[in-house]
């Protein structure tokens, strides 16, 4: 996914490289609230304190949503790079983005979150 020319002038190709750190730690911690919040709606009686806690958690809502514990983590990390990509943007580069006078950006939203969305490290 591309940006228009003129505003992909102002935002670098490496944007989310550049903000690696802040966009891992931003992961991880955005993932273990996810797990969590899941948790509490499934009413999850045991701990979730160490990494076999999660396993165990995680092997349970596989088996309950007919998945793999693979495709359960895969879920948890790409909600939480997705939701970690749109802070790092909004935190960083948000604020190049011409907007009207109303303060709406002039750049379709869709064609905006789409970008982020798409963006690697």
């Amino acid at each position: 996914m591309t940006l228009p020319p003129e505003i992909a002038q102002l935002i670098p190709p490496d944007w989310l490289t550049q903000q690696q750190a802040d966009y891992l730690t931003l992961t991880e911690k955005i993932a273990f609230t996810l797990i969590q919040v899941a948790a509490a709606q499934v009413k999850w009686k045991g701990p979730l304190k160490t990494p076999a806690d999660y396993e165990t958690f995680f092997r349970a809502e596989a088996v309950r949503l007919q998945k793999n514990t693979s495709e359960i983590k895969a879920m948890f990390h790409q909600a939480a790079s997705i939701k970690a990509k749109e802070q790092v943007f909004e935190k960083h580069f948000a604020s190049l983005i011409p907007r009207d006078n109303q303060g709406n950006p002039l750049v379709p939203k869709a064609a905006l979150a789409r970008f982020v969305r798409e963006s690697q490290v």
